[in-house]
């Protein structure tokens, strides 16, 4: 299950509140959870979190057709909904859960790349809707792969230093290069 974190408690007065999320009468969902890190005076802190519904496409097409003010256009996103990231907000939208306030953050939609992240689902507000996005497998292989071509680079440095790590990968890939080509 994806896990959003909100804003924690006055974070967002620099941000403009763009909505408050509501439900879909009706329609097929997937759950996703909110969290949020509630501070109390004198006591700590705990996590609160609380299950929201995260809608597909076919469900907000459903919505289009039976309001005519809600349009499931690509001009209607607010922004994107993610994890975590180190990106600065345009925004937050709301979602209120007994005395709770979640004020999740909301980034612009140009900044994520489709080939790192992936668009998992929607949540609605009034009028509009966000895009909830979570990290790409292929981010994930590419990091891996970078990790391991570091390690092998350090391990042939430290072994044979750095002229001759240079020789050893030369002649790695003239025989990879040579056993590919049938040679």
């Amino acid at each position: 299950m994806l896990k959003i974190w909100a804003l924690k408690d006055r974070q967002e007065q620099d941000l403009p509140c763009l909505g408050a999320l509501r439900p879909v009468e009706d329609a097929a969902s997937r759950r996703t959870c909110l969290k949020k890190r509630v501070e109390v005076d004198t006591m700590g802190s705990y996590i609160k979190e609380i299950i929201t519904p995260l809608y597909g496409r076919e469900p907000l097409r459903d919505l289009e057709r039976r309001d005519p003010n809600w349009s499931f256009q690509r001009g209607n996103c607010l922004g994107v909904l993610c994890t975590r990231t180190k990106r600065p907000a345009i925004g937050y939208v709301t979602r209120i859960s007994g005395v709770h306030r979640f004020c999740l953050p909301v980034y612009d939609a140009e900044a994520f790349p489709s080939a790192f992240y992936h668009i998992t689902g929607y949540m609605v507000t009034e009028d509009r809707y966000v895009a909830v996005a979570r990290r790409n497998t292929l981010f994930w292989v590419l990091l891996g792969l970078a990790a391991g071509a570091v390690f092998v680079g350090t391990y042939l440095t430290i072994q044979y230093g750095p002229q001759g790590a240079w020789e050893e990968l030369s002649g790695f890939f003239t025989q990879l290069w040579g056993r590919w080509m049938g040679w």
